[in-house]
């Protein structure tokens, strides 16, 4: 049996959580849309100015200061989702690219069975292959993607020091 260094594992963790990713990708975009609408909605504080001596005593917020208070926690999150957007999309657009530079046997055989999650008999059929040679293929393959994913990793190295992986479930 192949065993997977940490590159080969990381690799096959995006492969299949490729379509979990898009659709983070698909939900961020829309948050991120939300966020900045709700911020356009609530506007400036419209405060009027009656004097500088101190007033209040109250313990609740008014409505214009709940509204100030809250358009600065929705301002203080969009950075952060749009962050998490650019990572994923950085992400995918690299497993794409890498994809593309691969034959069709080669995408074909990883696709099904690491993004479609397909048996290996089923991917057998649908490319014409036997299963252990899909299974060999699927082998080469996740050692292309990982050396065009993470050009450092030589061969002599066996473990990451880090990669992104957060955020992912």
């Amino acid at each position: 049996m192949h065993s997977y260094n940490d590159y080969e594992k990381t690799v096959y963790g995006y492969l299949r959580n490729y379509h979990q990713f898009k659709g983070q990708l698909a939900n961020l975009r829309i948050e991120i849309e939300g966020v900045e609408e709700q911020i356009r909605s609530i506007g400036d504080a419209k405060i009027s100015k009656y004097g500088d001596a101190p007033i209040g005593g109250y313990d609740e917020l008014s409505e214009v200061e709940r509204a100030v208070v809250r358009r600065m926690k929705l301002e203080e999150r969009l950075p952060i989702l749009r962050e998490n957007y650019i990572r994923i999309q950085t992400l995918l657009r690299r497993i794409d690219n890498a994809l593309q530079l691969m034959s069709d046997a080669h995408r074909a055989i990883l696709c099904r069975k690491f993004v479609d999650g397909e048996r290996w008999y089923q991917v057998s059929q649908a490319t014409g292959y036997s299963e252990r040679s899909c299974q060999y293929l699927a082998r080469e393959a996740i050692t292309m993607l990982t050396k065009t994913l993470f050009p450092e990793a030589v061969e002599g190295q066996r473990s990451l020091d880090f990669v992104f992986l957060e955020n992912c479930g």
